[in-house]
């Protein structure tokens, strides 16, 4: 009977032994999880603080090492949307303006080029995602907005 017992008993501590050490697992890699968010905020801040350094001519240099045309100008005008579109009209920065008048919405590059051109250009992996989804949605914006129009 003590043998019983102690099976049933061991089975059950098991159990709960299981249970607490995949709750305390969990536990830290939240903890875990939160300081990584906490460093990756903290870079793109830094990253944020880097790139308002960077002139209108140093952002052309680093579009014009980009080699596909098409895919050239969509990275160009991300680059202008995100860093010369809210520079003061007194002070603005005209050193994308033949991408940004070349930009037309019929030519699409495939996503990824456009992504891996950001990060050649110096985004962050992370932020040039970012970006491409914004993208998507914007577009999906667009043509939700063109349907309700023409209904």
């Amino acid at each position: 009977m003590k043998n019983d017992r102690q099976t049933k008993n061991g089975d059950s501590e098991g159990t709960v032994d299981a249970l607490v050490r995949a709750r305390i697992a969990a536990e830290e890699a939240r903890i875990a999880a939160e300081e990584a968010q906490k460093a990756l905020k903290a870079a793109d801040r830094e990253w944020a603080a880097a790139a308002k350094q960077l002139s209108g001519a140093d952002w052309r240099k680093a579009v014009d090492k980009v080699k596909d045309r098409i895919v050239r100008i969509q990275a160009a005008c991300i680059v202008w949307w995100d860093h010369f579109g809210s520079r003061p009209a007194s002070d603005p920065w005209n050193d994308l303006d033949e991408y940004k008048a070349a930009w037309r919405a019929d030519q699409n590059a495939d996503k990824r080029k456009v992504q891996a051109a950001l990060v050649t250009i110096g985004y962050p992996e992370h932020k040039a995602a970012d970006r491409m989804k914004s993208a998507d949605e914007d577009s999906a914006n667009a043509a939700n907005q063109a349907r309700s129009e023409a209904e």
